[in-house]
């Protein structure tokens, strides 16, 4: 079968199966054919059929096999893992591969911005605390310093801190001023 073929029959596998064994056995064929497509990768992790830790599992192999995805994987492993979230039992873990793909692309943003899609202020998960350190510690990173306190601000908002929200935007504003 040519390498066409082969990806076609990965993909429909991917897409459609529901047993964990061809999951698996289909996943090892594309790392063995060098497949570095990045679309192909993330059917597989949105397929139903995985439990969490098995979504974790390829996220952690695809990563060390192909380098160059692992932003992008990251991201979609924590809005997967985050779908899956019953009464925030996975938010933690979401919050934590956010944090992985802003630690692989120290500049970008949009790490940030998931985390404040996911925060659930009844449950405080992830906690908030530690959202507000992370959001400090990307501030020292990222290039749009102002987004990232406009975002911060919106956070603040969520949660009531009505004070930190608008130090926040003011701040983004001095950051937008600047250029940054």
């Amino acid at each position: 079968m040519d390498e066409k073929n082969i990806k076609n029959e990965i993909t429909k596998i991917f897409q459609f199966s529901n047993s964990q064994d061809e999951l698996f056995d289909y996943f090892r064929i594309a790392m063995d054919h060098n497949i570095n497509d990045l679309a192909l990768y993330k059917t597989l992790l949105w397929n139903k059929a995985l439990s969490v830790d098995e979504i974790l599992m390829f996220t952690d192999k695809i990563c060390r096999e192909i380098p160059g995805f692992c932003f992008d994987i990251y991201l979609t492993v924590a809005k997967i893992v985050d779908s899956n979230s019953f009464y925030g039992s996975n938010k933690d873990i979401a919050f934590d591969y956010i944090k992985k793909a802003a630690a692989s692309k120290k500049n970008s943003t949009e790490p940030y911005e998931s985390v404040s899609e996911m925060y659930n202020k009844e449950l405080n998960i992830p906690h908030f605390d530690k959202i507000v350190a992370f959001f400090e510690e990307g501030l020292n990173q990222v290039k749009e310093k102002s987004k990232l306190c406009f975002i911060l601000a919106r956070i603040y908002g969520k949660v009531g801190d009505i004070e930190k929200g608008k130090n926040c935007q003011k701040r983004g504003e001095e950051y937008l001023e600047k250029g940054e």
